[in-house]
């Protein structure tokens, strides 16, 4: 029993010493953790004294920082709605200016365009009158040939005739049947010569006479026909002084138009620097009575926001019925003394105040007379815009119209006779050359 007893003494004994180190161990743990807890307390203490300190220094703001960061929340507030309406203002001064532009434009080109059909209606003008210079001096020069081949042909009529008076005195020693067979002979000879030259006189007479009559015609009609392209030339030269007060009135309207919408852009500038400015010298006072009351900028935190966002798109695209929501977070909440945050949603008209247009233009007017009776004569009419084109509408067209109203040649020189007989002037031509 002895040596049994002794030996569980001895396990007995080691089992007592390894619990007790794990007693102390777990004694050790418990002091650490206390430790720790202790220690964690003290933090969370620490930070709630810091905030009730902090607390206590907001509440002791005077209520005139508070007053002061009302007011700061309400300029600002009144500047964001100043800005809307800006932006609305300058999207109408930007279609006005748009229509303007697009009027003065199109009157632009008309004018363009009928400086170019003035161009060739004088130069028409010009070659009309040289054509009627050109035939006056060939009448001149006919006229005068046949006065002249008229002179030449009297005095061979009248050497034939003095050729049969001198017949007697022209045939000495002859006997009397010898002179007679002579003069009969002579007469045969004069008579068929002074045929011949009334042959030939009734021809010249006759091509005188048919190249005068449509010469004479012809230059009636070029008389016509430059009246007319005279008129034709007032009548564009009107159109276009007309269009040109048209243009100069639009771009009348066009340049007050730019100055208004300078005037407006240059009014909502200065009204936003004068918010932004109140706010400025607000803050700075804010600044002041923190002083006053001996607080730090710190001690007062205003709201923080994110930007404005759209939220959706516009209700309706144009016609100045949209409206959108715009959306903002609130990133950090201000102290009881701080600015104030504003809202977090707004709604905004949108889209544009007008939707396109197409250009509408009246009716075009009656066709002016033909400028000439033949040759390619051309007629003018217009039209007026009553509408003009807005945005992707569609475009205005010209407001005057020009097309050919007579397609014949006229009759020249060369022609036909009043009794339907061709004749050609170039039978007097030979003529001209003895002329010098």
């Amino acid at each position: 029993a002895g040596p049994c007893r002794g030996k569980r003494s001895a396990r007995h004994r080691g089992a007592m010493a390894a619990g007790a180190r794990r007693a102390r161990g777990l004694v050790w743990r418990c002091v650490v953790v206390a430790a720790t807890a202790a220690a964690e307390c003290g933090a969370v203490s620490l930070r709630a004294a810091a905030r009730a300190e902090g607390s206590a220094s907001v509440q002791a703001a005077p209520e005139s920082v508070r007053n002061s960061s009302a007011k700061i929340a309400a300029i600002r507030a009144e500047r964001e709605v100043l800005g809307f309406a800006c932006e609305h203002v300058a999207r109408l001064a930007a279609i006005r200016r748009a229509s303007a532009e697009e009027v003065a434009a199109s009157l632009d080109r008309d004018v363009q365009g009928l400086h170019v059909e003035l161009t060739r209606a004088d130069s028409e003008e010009r070659r009309l009158a040289k054509e009627i210079d050109a035939m006056r001096e060939r009448m001149g020069e006919i006229e005068w040939l046949c006065k002249r081949r008229d002179q030449q042909q009297a005095r061979a009529l009248n050497s034939l005739k003095g050729t049969g008076q001198d017949l007697h005195g022209g045939a000495p020693g002859l006997s009397d049947k010898a002179l007679v067979s002579h003069i009969e002979g002579v007469l045969r000879s004069l008579n068929d010569q002074i045929g011949g030259t009334l042959a030939e006189n009734r021809t010249v007479t006759w091509a005188c006479q048919t190249a005068g009559y449509h010469i004479r015609r012809r230059l009636r009609a070029a008389d016509d026909e430059h009246l007319k392209a005279a008129a034709q030339a007032t009548r564009v030269r009107a159109q276009l002084t007309a269009t040109q007060k048209k243009r100069d009135g639009a771009r009348g309207v066009l340049n007050m138009t730019l100055q208004n919408e300078a005037a407006s852009n240059s009014d909502c500038m200065s009204k936003l620097a004068k918010r932004d400015e109140e706010e400025r010298a607000e803050r700075d006072r804010r600044e002041t009575l923190l002083r006053e009351a001996g607080m730090s900028r710190s001690d007062v935190s205003d709201c923080v926001v994110s930007s404005l966002a759209a939220d959706g798109d516009c209700s309706q695209p144009c016609g100045g019925a949209g409206v959108r929501r715009l959306r903002r977070e609130i990133l950090a909440r201000p102290s009881d003394a701080g600015m104030a945050c504003p809202k977090t949603s707004l709604m905004v008209k949108c889209g544009e105040p007008l939707c396109p247009i197409d250009c509408e233009m009246s009716e075009w007017g009656q066709w002016s007379a033909c400028s000439t009776p033949c040759s390619g004569g051309q007629q003018l009419r217009s039209r007026n815009v009553t509408r003009p084109r807005f945005g992707a509408g569609r475009p205005c067209g010209t407001t005057y119209d020009i097309r050919t109203c007579s397609g014949a040649a006229c009759p020249g020189a060369n022609g036909t006779s009043a009794t339907g007989k061709s004749w050609n002037a170039s039978v007097l031509d030979p003529l001209i050359v003895s002329r010098s």
